[in-house]
Formats: C-alpha cells, structure tokens, sequence
C-alpha cells in the first residue's frame, strides 16, 4: 500500500511541476523508468525444512521462515523513444538483496535412536543456528529461483508500473505512447 501512494505522490508532484508550463514536452525518460521500477519489489515469505547431520551421526531437521524480495535489475533497463513508439529492455526478475531468515521461526527436530526411537524438540545451540541460517538461505535461494511463475510474477509487476508510467505521461502529453518489450536474457 505505501509503494502505490509513493507512485501516487510521485505522479501528482510530476503533474503539477509540469502541468505548469505548456512549453515543455514531456516525455517518458529513462531516468523516470528506473526510479519507478525500483517500487515494484515483490516481497515473499517461504516456509520449509532443511535436513542436517549434527556432530553425533543424528539427523535434523530444521524448520524456518525466511522473507524474500523479487524485482528487476533497474540499472539493466533501457528505453528508446522513437516518436510515440517506446521500447522498453527488461531483464527477467532476481533476488533483490539477501533472503532474511526469522530467526524465531526456527525449529530443530532431532530424531532419538534407541528404546523411544523418534523425534524431541532439541535445544537450539550456536552451532545449529548458524548451520541452520547458512543452509536455509542457501535452500530459499535455489527453490525461489527455480521457481518462474514467482519470478514471472515480479517482472510482470514491474512492466505494470512502467506500463502506468507510460499511461500517465500520455494522458499529460495528448501523446498515445505505445509499449515494445524487449526482454535480457
């Protein structure tokens, strides 16, 4: 919700410093598209178990939640303005910045060999916090990665902000603008 007011605030200032004088011809630019698609983050929360070996020979299972940020590299975008025409390179969406693991969301299991084989609830020491941490953010990056529809979902949320960019520039200008994607590989 705070990202589209800041689209909104960011809109409305553009519209009344402008608005102001007709000489100027306004026109989508790069610098624009960039600042705008660095609000198109998609957050994500991932929930899942990670098996360990402890220094005895017995398994763990660790259980966390970790929080993750998809978006575009802006700095790879790229317009070119040929009249009404506007072609837009987008790269495919990527991990922004580290996946953050919720260290209270963290659980060790560790099975029991032995007369009451099974599982208990193990204490949580430095050793298996730290293997826990290392080998979930390592376990979150592989599967979102993996994962194109999530990743899909976040580049086509960042062509929808620089699609309404576009949009509001037309309504200011009296220019139809109109959208090419090009995507890098």
């Amino acid at each position: 919700m705070k990202k589209i007011r800041d689209i909104a605030i960011f809109l409305c200032t553009f519209y009344i410093f402008t608005s102001c004088n007709k000489q100027t011809e306004i026109a989508p630019n790069l610098l624009d598209i960039r600042q705008v698609s660095n609000l198109a983050v998609l957050e994500c929360y991932y929930h899942n178990l990670v098996e360990l070996k402890n220094a005895s020979g017995l398994k763990q299972w660790i259980d966390y939640e970790s929080k993750v940020k998809l978006g575009i590299d802006v700095s790879l975008v790229e317009i070119k303005v040929n009249n009404t025409k506007i072609t837009v390179s987008i790269p495919s969406a990527q991990i922004i910045g580290e996946s953050v693991i919720m260290i209270p969301s963290i659980d060790v299991l560790t099975e029991q060999p032995g007369f009451f084989e099974g599982f208990f609830k193990a204490p949580i020491t430095n050793e298996n916090q730290i293997t826990a941490v290392s080998e979930a953010k390592r376990n979150c990056k592989e599967t979102i990665q993996e994962n194109q529809l999530l990743m899909r979902n976040a580049q086509t949320r960042a062509m929808k902000i620089i699609e309404n960019y576009v949009q509001q520039i037309s309504e200011m200008s009296g220019k139809q603008y109109h959208i090419e994607w090009n995507f890098i590989k």
